[in-house]
């Protein structure tokens, strides 16, 4: 009994939409131009948030972070003690603090890391390169910054 009552119904739901539909082309041609409109406004935004992102540094986020971890690792490792050194002779004592310079050192490598990064995305957008600048007894590297 209940199968036929969802057949009927289903019938029923199925029949109305045709009826409804008076105009089957007309209504077929105005969702294409509505998919059509939609479909080039989307287009004309890709290009234009392409655009933009171009002209960003890709690197600036990433570059950043290596920045903020390598000097706050530094800053670790040339602050804390790692223990202390004491030395005892018949007329003196003398103690010292070690401190962690390879942590201290490890985390200024990070940190001209994250510029080193910041440079190449930099470079990618001006389309210029750090120069290698040799002169008497010294070496250098210019590099230009442009905002």
């Amino acid at each position: 009994m209940s199968r036929r009552i969802v057949t009927i119904m289903l019938l029923a739901v199925f029949s109305a939409s045709s009826a409804v539909a008076v105009d089957f082309r007309a209504s077929v041609e105005a969702n294409a131009a509505r998919a059509a409109a939609l479909t080039q406004t989307t287009e004309q935004q890709a290009r234009h948030a392409q655009a933009g992102a171009s002209d960003e540094n890709p690197y600036l986020w990433p570059g950043i972070a290596l920045i903020a971890a390598g000097a706050a690792t530094a800053v670790y490792g040339f602050t804390s003690t790692s223990g202390a050194q004491c030395t005892f002779t018949e007329t003196s004592l003398g103690c010292s603090e070690t401190h962690r310079t390879g942590i201290g050192i490890a985390g200024l490598a990070v940190a001209v890391g994250g510029g080193v990064l910041l440079a190449l995305g930099n470079s990618r957008k001006h389309k210029q390169r750090p120069e290698l600048v040799f002169g008497p007894n010294s070496v250098a590297v210019r590099y230009w910054v442009a905002f």
